[in-house]
């Protein structure tokens, strides 16, 4: 069981400060935010430059505003962001591997070649996202309201799919699939698997 260390509001914005230093002098000053099993859940970040955090195993952003945040390039698998704040957030070339941003709302969010294997984004609105070439292994997107995201290269095998809602959504012609690939789209605890390629493609064909 993780225990979690609260960090003060004061502590928090100097290790943020010294971690922008560090951004804009390309690691040559400051210090780059580092931890294990933060509690920084319910903390106000939106719009902060928060790019390549490591925050590995552990890490509490439960309910956090991190609205248009840039977290491109960070480490953060393994962690909970349940319910958090990420719309318009930049969460490029991040690793968000195991972590859960169940019921997180993730509008306009940009994912793109984000590790998001066996991430857990059931009911998180992810209205507009873009989750380009993003590897989505084995991701519970379950009743997640995915209108109008884009999909182009995600690979989607393994997840899933049960009860979201792909409405408009684009590039899904696209998405990486091999022969033998699998979604399950069973809802309510049931396992329903479309395999193969031609099979997954089609069932998005239908959902969207």
């Amino acid at each position: 069981m993780v225990r979690w260390m609260k960090m003060t509001f004061v502590e928090l914005e100097a290790r943020l400060v010294l971690h922008e230093i560090w951004q804009r002098s390309r690691g040559t000053e400051g210090a780059r935010f580092e931890g294990f099993g933060l509690d920084l859940s319910g903390v106000d970040l939106s719009g902060r430059d928060l790019r390549g955090i490591a925050l590995p195993g552990g890490l509490n952003f439960d309910g956090a505003d991190l609205s248009y945040c840039n977290l491109s390039s960070s480490f953060i698998g393994d962690g909970s962001l349940k319910g958090a704040q990420l719309d318009g957030a930049d969460l490029s070339r991040a690793n968000l591997n195991n972590s859960s941003l169940e019921g997180a709302s993730m509008r306009g969010a940009r994912l793109n070649t984000t590790d998001l294997n066996g991430t857990n984004l059931a009911r998180a609105d992810l209205t507009g996202a873009d989750f380009r070439d993003a590897d989505l292994l084995g991701a519970d997107l379950r009743g997640a309201n995915a209108e109008r995201i884009f999909l182009e290269g995600a690979r989607v095998t393994a997840a899933k799919l049960g009860g979201i809602n792909l409405r408009d959504a684009t590039a899904w012609e696209d998405i990486s699939l091999e022969s033998g690939d699998w979604i399950d789209v069973g809802v309510d605890g049931v396992i329903e698997r479309i395999q193969g390629a031609n099979a997954v493609r089609a069932w998005f064909k239908a959902h969207v």
